[in-house]
């Protein structure tokens, strides 16, 4: 009661709307397009904080799917958001002002001990009953139990462009269910593809392979495959971009850098197929496997990346420590596995690295942020400028003048 009346003298003080005697909206009963100006109670999970307090990233799931929410505070007064780390998170308030469909809102909010103006902006929804199922699931595209894809085939009368998704997990982790945002590729008459692969396994296959051969590898078969169904399933094989996400995205920046692996000679027609995309959209990727390219860019904090050659001990910090020791006698595999290595072998397809709601000040967790730093983007695109490659960039504080995401990217390119 106390917390009402603190949060309604501020509403008057401030000349904001008062709250109204009417129903109050909860957003687990509904959707950002569902709700109306007026009194809202939001229940949330901080996923990620900036380290000065300018902004929270909020997870908030309804019974129309999960939605994350930018938050920072309107105008220039209030200082930082408060340090919140505990979950749930509730936000009770008042929406002042909406835009963009419902995705854009600001209003007035007790939240964490405080009240103030917030502005609340949707980066990323998972709508769980909106998406269409595949068209075929778990299709085969190799000899291991991982190689299988769900196939999602656009209805069109011409052979549609390609969208392949890779999913992220450090390589040792996730599966192609976490595919999403697939709806409006269909809309646009392009097919989807997503795809499993095998993990990095815990050492190096023998003294010839690095565990992410493994991943990489079974990736390009992917793409092999799908062209090589091209006839079948009424694919433009010319069209075909990647997107993913973290080791998704990096594995897609290898297949985009990487001299293509078609064999004419071979007797497998799958393997006499290109493996090399069109276009590809990343986020939140590792634009490097040189650890001490990695630290130079990123910073001293990093410690991802050394599972990529067998060096996994699950002690981050000190199997970073070893992966750098490691680097002089594995500079042939980075050479031919990382992706920023790659980029002086040639000309290749146009890359737009997206790092989302991340920017270049620190933001908790810390292990999530440099994992997926802006930084990584930073140091790639000004290698791409230096050998001539295409390549647009997008965090936090900088937007590209041409495309607005990385889907507007994709779609723009694949419809071309």
């Amino acid at each position: 009661m106390l917390r009402r009346l603190a949060l309604l003298l501020f509403l008057e003080l401030n000349g904001a709307a008062v709250f109204g005697a009417g129903s109050v909206q909860d957003f687990r009963q509904e959707a950002p397009t569902d709700l109306t100006l007026g009194h809202i109670v939001l229940h949330g999970e901080t996923s990620h904080r900036a380290l000065d307090g300018s902004w929270l990233k909020v997870r908030m799931k309804s019974n129309k799917g999960i939605f994350d929410y930018h938050i920072t505070r309107v105008g220039g007064g209030g200082g930082p958001l408060p340090p919140i780390k505990a979950n749930p998170l509730v936000f009770d308030g008042e929406i002042t002002a909406m835009a963009h469909g419902g995705t854009d809102w600001e209003g007035v909010f007790t939240f964490g001990g405080q009240t103030g103006r917030l502005r609340f902006q949707l980066v990323d929804d998972r709508p769980r009953s909106e998406e269409p199922a595949p068209t075929y699931r778990n299709v085969a595209y190799g000899p291991y139990p991982r190689d299988i894809m769900d196939v999602y085939l656009a209805k069109s009368d011409h052979p549609t462009p390609i969208a392949i998704y890779i999913h992220g997990g450090a390589w040792t982790a996730g599966d192609k269910s976490d595919l999403a945002h697939y709806r409006e590729f269909l809309d646009a008459g392009i097919s989807v593809f997503a795809i499993d692969y095998r993990y990095c396994p815990p050492a190096n296959p023998d003294a010839a392979t690095p565990a992410v051969a493994l991943p990489l590898r079974d990736a390009a078969r992917a793409v092999q495959f799908i062209r090589s169904q091209a006839g079948s399933w009424n694919l433009d094989p010319k069209r075909l971009g990647l997107w993913g996400i973290s080791a998704g995205a990096c594995t897609s920046l290898w297949l985009a850098t990487h001299p293509d692996l078609a064999d004419p000679s071979a007797a497998d027609p799958i393997a006499r197929e290109s493996s090399r995309p069109s276009c590809v959209a990343v986020l939140w990727a590792q634009t490097s496997l040189d650890p001490v390219e990695m630290r130079a860019w990123v910073g001293p904090e990093l410690t991802y990346g050394a599972q990529a050659f067998g060096i996994s001990a699950g002690r981050a910090r000190a199997d970073f420590e070893r992966f750098i020791a490691a680097r002089p006698r594995i500079l042939k595999w980075i050479a031919e596995y990382s992706p920023s290595a790659l980029l002086a072998t040639g000309k290749g397809p146009p890359i737009f690295l997206d790092y989302l709601d991340f920017g270049l000040t620190p933001c908790e967790p810390l292990g999530a942020y440099y994992t997926h730093s802006p930084r990584f983007g930073v140091g790639f695109i000004q290698r791409c400028r230096e050998v001539g490659r295409e390549c647009y960039l997008r965090y936090d504080g900088r937007e590209d003048s041409r495309y607005a995401s990385w889907q507007a990217f994709l779609l723009a390119r694949l419809r071309q």
